[in-house]
């Protein structure tokens, strides 16, 4: 009987260590970036996103010589 109350006692600990850890959620901000206003290229306003960010991206009229 003390083996199982050992064994649940351990699952009991791995459980609540664990649980604080999988409700952590990083907020995400949302916003709006104008090309070329605050981001001179399209490439660099989507570079200033970060995973999990929204953004929505507003794209003056013009020509953009962008390469990948």
């Amino acid at each position: 009987m003390a083996k199982r109350s050992s064994v649940a006692t351990v699952l009991l600990w791995i459980l609540l260590l664990s649980v604080p850890l999988g409700f952590y959620v990083r907020p995400s901000k949302a916003s709006t970036i104008i090309v070329p206003d605050e981001y001179l290229t399209i490439q660099t306003a989507i570079a200033a996103a970060s995973d999990g960010d929204i953004f929505d991206i507003v794209i003056a009229a013009g020509n953009y010589g962008e390469s990948w």
